[in-house]
């Protein structure tokens, strides 16, 4: 017999037919389906059977797995309750006699509504696809209830059976983010997505994929995939993609292929393609990946491409600086070699031959420590080659002495770096300056330093020495006009830091004077560059100074900022009479 079933959505009861079965009770207080039993017993006058009928049943409804509750529609008392429904909510069952169905329920308006809004018929099934329930100790839960509304002793009741739906929500709603996941990786995925059948035509894409050629993913569906990529070697042949001259080599067609046939997954292939865009060709290099898939039956190549084109212009332009840099560390003035572990060789430029003497083929691979420092000090610079290599040092500057192929021993100052590669050391790379005749230089002007000192000291005007171009001695005026806090901030400084560059041909020069012939030069207008980046005019004189067997300079400068800004003003001052005396002489 079909029965008429009620679905409530949005607490609306909406009629469908269903063939479902349901426990109620009859007028007389036996559970729905007994009626039929009842009466076809009382017909023909077995009494025993139906009260077997009805034990039957009884224990029916004790036994199902759901919970069955008998509720008066007006007051929505529980007349009844199986032990499902019992151990359902946490009641014993003198307990659960005592609740309403909207003691029950966690969203009790809802469940007064269909408890008194709908219509007596025994022949209907109201569902109710989703409810939130509430257990004894307070935690809610989601339900399914099935209900049927019927008279049971002269008062309007239903029976409702309940089945906790908490796993199957839980499932539902995991696959249903599982699902929105998947949509927002394929949507939003920083690659290309494609679906491709035996015929090489693309049965989806995803939109970054769409973006990538210009169109609409939709108008991409059902071309092969050179056409849908505007490859430009789809136009080679009236055939279209795969026909062309260029597709039998063509690394992402042949990537494909290869998947169909060995249905095995193609990793990172590298493939350069021609494509057309705003009509001119543009070269891109992809990096395809790709994976074998049946589909319902049927083949599918889901491949993965991802724009590397800027990657490799970017490595094919490394390379060229690496090149570059090689030819510049070969032709670098300054010492240059790169030690790998245990300060093995491997870096060792002409500068450093002409320093040590040793050509790159007798020590490359020969450990520095052991072929270049002195005995004495090799245990010192091993502890501090494992400090470098250990703390991964970025900057790191030492002087040590080196002993040459003729056994002469030279100072040198290194700048050290680490350099890694894919988190590993790699080697450090050292550059060096043969500071052997400077420190010499340095020392012998510090004997005569301190006499010198006394009387530069306090002098009015801003004055310094330097040799090699390098300053060695500043005095208290000079650390003023330059914004300096304190003589380290301007000891061996290049002179040339600290005049403004367009007067470094006319310094050249008159160092030349100096140093050479031995002669001062006269006054000299030139601008410095304070610390701070200011600029100041100032009158420089410059005369030699014995030091350490040759000639230092020794420079006197004066501030003449005042001095400019008043020639200054007198000219305009001048100006501006002779326009007057020209002015009154037309009057």
């Amino acid at each position: 017999m079909a029965n008429e079933r009620i679905l409530v959505v949005d607490d609306q009861p909406t009629a469908v037919q269903t063939c479902a079965e349901t426990l109620a009770e009859d007028e007389n207080g036996s559970l729905a389906g007994s009626q039929d039993t009842a009466h076809e017993i009382s017909e023909r006058g077995q009494e025993e059977k139906l009260r077997q009928s009805q034990d039957d049943y009884r224990q029916l409804f004790e036994c199902a797995p759901d919970a069955i509750l008998l509720i008066d529609n007006e007051t929505g008392q529980i007349l009844q309750a199986n032990s499902a429904a019992c151990t359902l909510y946490g009641f014993n069952r003198e307990e659960m006699l005592a609740q309403k169905n909207t003691d029950l329920s966690a969203e009790p308006e809802q469940t007064r509504r269909i408890t008194s809004g709908t219509r007596l018929a025994a022949d209907q099934v109201v569902v109710v696809p989703l409810r939130y329930h509430r257990k004894n100790d307070g935690p809610a839960f989601p339900v399914e209830i099935s209900g049927r509304f019927f008279l049971h002793q002269g008062r309007s009741v239903h029976i409702a059976v309940i089945r906790d739906i908490t796993a199957r929500k839980q499932a539902e709603d995991d696959l249903r983010n599982a699902l929105a996941e998947l949509t927002a990786i394929d949507q939003n995925a920083p690659i290309g997505m494609l679906l491709i059948d035996r015929d090489l035509r693309l049965h989806k894409v995803n939109d970054f994929t769409a973006r990538f050629v210009g169109r609409l993913a939709v108008d991409m569906i059902g071309l092969r995939v050179g056409e849908a990529l505007r490859c430009v070697h789809n136009l080679d042949d009236p055939r279209g993609c795969g026909f062309g001259p260029a597709c039998a080599s063509c690394l992402a067609r042949q990537t494909i292929l290869d998947t169909f046939e060995s249905r095995t997954s193609g990793q990172d292939v590298e493939a350069w393609l021609s494509f057309l865009r705003g009509g001119s060709c543009v070269e891109r290099c992809l990096l395809i990946s790709t994976a074998y898939l049946e589909i319902d039956a049927t083949e599918r190549v889901l491949v993965c491409a991802q724009d590397i084109t800027k990657q490799k212009r970017a490595e094919e332009q490394l390379e060229a600086e690496k090149a570059w840099s090689e030819a510049i560390v070969s032709a670098a003035p300054n010492i240059v070699v790169g030690l790998g572990e245990r300060s093995t060789i491997l870096i060792f430029n002409e500068a450093a031959e002409r320093s040590t003497g040793y050509a790159a083929k007798e020590v490359m691979g020969r450990e520095w420590i052991d072929l270049f420092v002195p005995k004495e000090m090799q245990q010192e610079l091993y502890g501090i080659w494992d400090e470098i290599v250990t703390n991964r040092l970025i900057e790191h500057h030492y002087e040590n002495l080196i002993i040459t192929k003729t056994g002469e021993r030279r100072l040198i100052s290194w700048h050290n770096s680490v350099l890694t590669e894919d988190g590993k050391f790699r080697l450090v790379l050292s550059i060096g300056e043969d500071v052997t005749e400077r420190k010499q230089a340095e020392a012998a002007l510090h004997e005569s330093e301190e006499r010198y000192r006394s009387l530069v000291e306090y002098a009015p005007n801003a004055i310094y020495v330097h040799f090699d171009d390098r300053v060695l001695l500043v005095n208290r005026a000079c650390l003023q006009l330059f914004g300096a806090r304190s003589e380290v901030e301007l000891l061996d400084k290049s002179i040339y830091d600290l005049f403004h560059p367009d007067f470094h041909p006319a310094i050249r020069e008159r160092i030349h004077l100096v140093r050479n012939l031995g002669e001062p030069v006269p006054p000299f207008e030139e601008k410095i560059l304070r610390l701070d980046g200011g600029v100041v005019d100032v009158e420089v004189t410059a005369t030699p100074y014995p030091f350490g067997g040759g000639n230092a300079i020794h420079v006197i400068m004066r501030d003449i900022t005042e001095r400019k800004r008043d020639e200054e003003a007198l000219q305009q001052r001048a100006w501006q009479l002779a326009l007057l005396n020209e002015i009154g002489s037309k009057v």
